[in-house]
């Protein structure tokens, strides 16, 4: 027997072959060899994760997370998931984070009402012109869960009519916001002019309160040549940004398993993140206004002036980019982590879910009609 059921891991494995594997690659390599590091807590994780990360990475290692241990062990242990969709709601940023750096909201949408950039109600007719009034490029996304950039999109605001348009079309939804496009730091234009290129920082709350940078995920994410979005899949590409804040002399493309070298992808050296340690800094600091969650990704741009900005936060952050780019998720911390979730009991509530110290969590249920959250 082992903590994770046939059934998380059946999900894991699907999650792994949807998102992480690229065309072609062998699923079943190492399928049969167990991680001694995780089977000595309990836990099943084959070594098919170390096959594949360390392709990309060179780092070998029996500590890489599973997709079932992490989004169903690791996360919820570290974080209150109950509280997840209200504190991820962008149009809520501003009164989390006041007199942070953000990027400007222009119309909010919630529940079917529009709002002003000071939440003050207006109609939809007034929110139209507010788009169409603005003088530059306009970005229209979800309030609630645009993880991978799902839902971003520009908004065309030509007419009123195609403004109308879009938000007719998505004020069914939980809701949505529009911002005005970020304008960033001109050495990150260097890397791609048309996206704007964000760092993926991640930060973790230790047992005794401390707010750490897990600097072996950090990473930096472009789009690709005319793409707006910093997406691998818009023909983008990562790359790892060391604890000092230069960037790696390798990258990371969804074309490729594994690295190619800097200079194969841009005419220039690798450079150092403008602002770095501010930008860490600035994560730490937001981080400890949340406490609730001890796991976070922060998703942050630098700004003309140099000045960190944050564009969103994550608190189930995507794995897969993680480990590709640092190695194993967590780093020296795994340890801890890993102490934290062996209370875990598992009860039948309609479904099965987990239970951990503060509760259970119907986010990671095996059964019923959400089972499929993975």
């Amino acid at each position: 027997m082992s903590i994770n059921t046939s059934k998380e891991r059946f999900l894991g494995d699907r999650w792994f072959k949807q998102h992480c594997a690229p065309p072609g690659w062998d699923c079943h390599m190492r399928k049969n060899e167990l991680s001694p590091y995780f089977a000595a807590r309990g836990f099943k994780v084959p070594m098919t994760y170390d096959a594949f990360f360390s392709a990309y990475n060179g780092i070998e290692s029996d500590r890489y997370l599973s997709p079932d241990l992490y989004f169903m062990y690791v996360v919820p242990a570290l974080n209150r998931m109950e509280f997840r969709k209200a504190y991820s709601d962008k149009s809520f940023y501003p009164v989390l984070f006041p007199g942070i750096r953000q990027p400007e909201i222009v119309v909010i949408c919630a529940s079917g009402r529009y709002y002003d950039r000071l939440r003050a109600p207006v109609s939809k007719e007034y929110a139209v012109n507010l788009c169409l009034s603005e003088p530059g490029s306009l970005i229209v996304k979800p309030s609630i869960d645009t993880g991978e950039g799902v839902g971003v999109d520009l908004l065309d605001t030509g007419s009123a009519e195609g403004v109308n348009k879009v938000f007719s079309e998505r004020e069914c939804g939980a809701g949505f916001i529009v911002q005005r496009f970020f304008k960033q730091h001109t050495a990150l234009n260097r890397i791609n002019a048309s996206s704007v290129n964000t760092m993926r920082l991640f930060t973790y709350r230790r047992q005794n309160g401390e707010i750490v940078n897990v600097w072996r995920q950090n990473f930096l994410r472009f789009g690709g040549t005319g793409a707006w979005k910093d997406n691998v899949s818009c023909d983008g590409g990562f790359c790892h940004v060391h604890e000092d804040g230069m960037l790696d002399g390798k990258v990371l493309t969804k074309a490729v398993v594994g690295a190619v070298p800097f200079g194969d992808r841009f005419p220039f050296k690798p450079f150092a993140i403008p602002s770095f340690d501010r930008a860490v800094d600035f994560v730490k600091e937001l981080h400890s206004r949340l406490l609730y969650f001890d796991s976070i990704g922060w998703d942050i741009a630098i700004a003309e002036d140099g000045e960190p900005c944050l564009i969103e936060f994550n608190i189930d952050a995507n794995l897969r980019s993680a480990q590709m780019i640092g190695g194993p998720m967590f780093g020296e911390y795994i340890d801890e982590v890993m102490d934290r979730i062996e209370s875990v009991k598992r009860v039948h509530i309609g479904c099965d879910v987990n239970v951990f110290r503060h509760g259970y969590d119907r986010w990671t249920q095996t059964e019923g009609p959400e089972y499929d959250v993975l």
